[in-house]
């Protein structure tokens, strides 16, 4: 073994109790060593260090280490910038447990300049004896800070939960912030185990702002991610799966101290390119959510058939900081199952858009009552004035194909007005039917926007019903003397309002009956005798 009168030395490991660097003191101050692991040789933990003589800086097993002689000085690691959690003793094998490793370099990092790299390994840790948490980052003390694996297949959280443990569904990796936080954490995995009882949140970031979260990985957990007061963050390619709830977000308010923001319910966060699916209960569950958007993200096979308090994306709007709830963009819903692929409970005057989606249900034993569930039951009108919730679907496409058989008793949308409720507003546009037993029927009560403002259909027709001109028509026939059908050459998808004019004639025209594949004309004279006669007619 090399001695440390030379200049620069090597040794084989930090903590070997023959050999390794904690069984020597250093020959002057500022001699170097070069150690090549931690346990072992080229295990990840080891590094360059120099002694101190003279420092006693209490040892962190990472960073700082004592030698043979505890009083005459430190070895100090040289770095830059990054701390890798296998300095700290880490093993990242699956069979150790890291607890305490892990947590000694978070606690590190929680208080000084630097970012962590998860690297490669599968790190166990295990359920506490007591408290709330298996780990801990607070960033009380810290303005930004990046913690980055090398991928979620390389670098993995392993949450070996014992179940007979009343501690067992606590946070797995809990992050306490404070206002003006900047925090990235990207590249990894948190896994459960592979049985029936989930238990633990993976990840759970509380009191936060900007938050950046990319290519994470939860599965096999009570919750993948718990949002406690987090605003204005990104969440890119977060996959969710094989938990009881995907996402849950919600605003508690509480942390004490000079920089508490009090209540702060999810508000202005993205998730883009997200991936919900084979969530027991819901893909993502948000309470009191402002400007929440979903962006080219999918949820699949969440819920529990026949339970329609199950599905994919349940949102509750009171619009107590802001007027715009949910945003659904450009998403695709398939083989969800329970109440609806998405479920608004809206108790607030607002706006909530959805665009751009897909919904497939595709099957006879998975598949959710509604696609989309938008309910004002519990809404009092007392706290909307003269305002209306807006709703605004444009350009979704609804399919229903394979074994699921479509009922009117599941409609693609549904509108719950409720007793005291005062009334939706809808903008309907664009929007792709399979057929019309399921499309949806919106109450007289609510004004349909676009379909007051835009010209469904158009015709122009002789007195016998053969067509001069025409827009969306199919055909026109004549039933009876002053009687005409006018087919769509496309179903309607909401009741519609007709405005029927003669031409050439003097007398009466009005319609009759509609229904989402035609609507009935009637003309008569002046006498109220049915007669034929040129008209036009444009469906709204």
């Amino acid at each position: 073994m090399p001695t440390p009168s030379n200049h620069s030395f090597s040794v084989d490991t930090l903590t070997d109790p023959s050999n390794g660097l904690i069984t020597l003191d250093g020959a002057f101050d500022g001699q170097t060593v070069n150690v090549s692991g931690y346990y072992t040789t080229n295990d990840g933990g080891g590094g360059t260090f120099y002694w101190d003589a003279g420092n006693l800086d209490s040892a962190n097993d990472g960073t700082i280490f004592t030698g043979a002689t505890p009083a005459a000085g430190r070895w100090k690691r040289i770095f830059s910038n990054t701390v890798d959690v296998k300095w700290f003793g880490a093993k990242g094998d699956n069979v150790t447990d890291d607890t305490v490793a892990l947590q000694k370099a978070l606690d590190f990092v929680a208080i000084h300049a630097y970012d962590l790299h998860l690297s490669m390994g599968t790190y166990r840790v295990t359920t506490p004896a007591s408290g709330t948490h298996v780990l801990l980052l607070d960033l009380y003390q810290r303005n930004t800070l990046n913690i980055f694996g090398d991928g979620t297949a390389q670098s993995v959280i392993h949450y070996d939960a014992d179940l007979s443990n009343p501690n067992a569904n606590c946070d797995v990796f809990k992050i306490l912030g404070t206002i003006g936080n900047t925090f990235e954490i990207s590249n990894f995995s948190v896994l459960g185990n592979n049985n029936a009882n989930v238990r633990g949140r993976g990840l759970s970031l509380e009191y936060m702002t900007t938050v950046t979260a990319r290519n994470l990985k939860l599965q096999l957990l009570d919750t993948g991610i718990y949002l406690k007061d987090v605003l204005s963050s990104n969440f890119l390619n977060v996959s969710c799966n094989y938990c009881r709830v995907g996402v849950e977000g919600k605003g508690e308010g509480g942390r004490p101290g000079p920089n508490d923001f009090g209540v702060l319910p999810p508000n202005l966060i993205n998730f883009t390119s997200g991936y919900l699916s084979s969530n027991f209960s819901y893909g993502a569950i948000l309470s009191r959510l402002h400007s929440v958007t979903f962006l080219a993200s999918s949820f699949e096979g969440n819920g529990a058939q026949g339970d329609s308090g199950t599905g994919g994306l349940y949102c509750y709007f009171d619009a107590a900081n802001g007027a715009n709830g949910i945003n659904i963009n450009n998403c695709y819903f398939e083989g969800n199952a329970g109440g609806a692929d998405i479920t608004v409970d809206n108790a607030g005057s607002g706006t909530h858009t959805f665009s751009g989606n897909t919904f497939n249900r595709l099957n006879a034993t998975a598949y959710t009552i509604n696609n989309i569930l938008i309910n004002g039951n519990g809404s009092n009108p007392a706290t909307f004035g003269l305002s209306r919730t807006k709703l605004v679907f444009l350009g979704n496409g609804f399919l229903v194909a394979n074994s699921y058989v479509a009922d009117a008793g599941r409609k693609t949308i549904q509108l719950q007005d409720g007793g005291s409720y005062g009334q939706f507003d809808v903008v309907e546009e664009s929007n792709v039917y399979t057929g019309i037993v399921d499309a949806p029927a919106f109450s007289s009560k609510t004004p349909q926007l676009s379909e007051t403002t835009r010209v469904k259909a158009f015709g122009r027709f002789n007195s016998d019903g053969s067509p001069l001109s025409s827009y969306n028509v199919a055909s026109c026939q004549q039933v009876a003397t002053g009687v005409y059908n006018v087919y769509y050459a496309n179903p309607m998808s909401l009741t519609v309002a007709g405005t029927p004019a003669l031409v050439g004639s003097v007398g009466h025209i009005y319609i009759s009956y509609e229904d989402p594949t035609y609507i009935q004309v009637a003309i008569t004279d002046t006498s109220a005798a049915p007669m034929d006669s040129r008209f036009t007619l444009a469906v709204y």
